[in-house]
């Protein structure tokens, strides 16, 4: 399955497709595009992939996770009486979320997530408007 993104552009995603065929119907979501059909490789849209942030806010953190449907399994390995004390602490009280952090990377591990996972979480997070 490839990811494709429908570029704007000022350089924005407007929109994100997985698909396993090139043949795809895109419904953007940003009321300034019209809903196009394409066949991808035939006219050769680029898969770009988006800069994964080093860094995002608790905000976007926490909303990006409940997006997804895992906050609730994060927050069953941070309250785990058995995980350390560190998970909690840093869950419960970080400012921002860092894409390299060992405690992100151990949560990561405990949950079966790949690399490629966490990248698009922090991806997702990060295109979440500021409140």
């Amino acid at each position: 399955m490839a990811t494709y993104y429908l570029i704007a552009t000022d350089n924005t995603i407007v929109n994100t497709v997985l698909a396993d065929s090139a043949e795809l119907a895109l419904v953007n979501s940003d009321p300034g595009v019209t809903a196009v059909t394409q066949l991808l490789a035939k006219h050769k849209w680029p898969q770009t992939t988006p800069a994964v942030p080093q860094t995002v806010s608790r905000f976007k953190a926490i909303q990006a996770l409940e997006d997804a449907g895992v906050l609730s399994q994060v927050e069953s390995v941070i309250n785990d009486p058995a995980s350390p004390s560190i998970y909690r602490n840093a869950f419960n009280n970080a400012m921002e979320f860092e894409r390299q952090s060992p405690t992100i990377a151990a949560v990561a591990q405990i949950l079966g997530w790949t690399d490629a996972q966490l990248d698009e979480l922090f991806i997702a997070a990060s295109q979440i408007p500021d409140p």
